[in-house]
């Protein structure tokens, strides 16, 4: 059962296990967006992500000092995942970023449609802008993207989510969220 330690989300193709980090492409069909792997659904708690040192990488719940992860700040106000086949390289130094090196994760991404997506679903999604973070030292990029579908057609840009009151309300609470949500922990 979800929220146990022993708990995992593997992806297969056939009877063959792959893996969503490294076996889903970057590029969604038809080359004009991005697949997105949603971790963890808008509205929830459990620190979910690609275990990227277990073989396959299937989605789990990340534990810290011993204990199943959960955000103790809140819900999360957005659905959070990475981009398959990408790595932030920690032998590379981003100058702009105090020459913090990358967190040696997949690229992350915050989707803001406010559409809850299930754990593992895969979306393709447009990226509209990047916060940089440094998080324990580490660079830690966090893409801003909506699902690529027509609902959404009117943003392509951040200054288009800038523009709108409820997109630009949106982008203030990723940055609010991370900001403040390990201040309880």
């Amino acid at each position: 059962p979800m929220f146990k330690e022993e708990w995992k989300m593997s992806f297969q193709e056939g009877d063959k296990i792959v893996s969503p980090w490294h076996d889903v492409p970057l590029v969604a069909e038809g080359g004009q967006t991005f697949n997105y792997l949603n971790e963890i659904p808008i509205h929830t708690r459990a620190k979910m992500e690609v275990a990227t040192k277990v073989e396959g990488n299937p989605i789990k719940q990340d534990i810290k000092k011993g204990k199943l992860r959960f955000f103790t700040y809140g819900d999360i106000p957005f659905n959070y995942g990475c981009l398959p086949s990408t790595w932030e390289d920690p032998d590379v130094k981003v100058p702009s970023c105090n020459n913090a090196s990358g967190d040696n994760d997949p690229l992350d991404v915050c989707e803001i449609s406010g559409v809850r997506k299930e754990v593992g679903e895969i979306t393709p999604v447009k990226a509209l802008g990047v916060l940089a973070m440094i998080d324990e030292g580490e660079t830690d990029w966090k893409l801003i993207a909506l699902p690529a579908t027509e609902e959404f057609a009117r943003f392509n840009t951040l200054k288009d989510l800038q523009a709108d009151p409820v997109y630009n309300q949106k982008l203030a609470d990723i940055v609010h969220w991370f900001r403040y949500y390990k201040t309880t922990d």
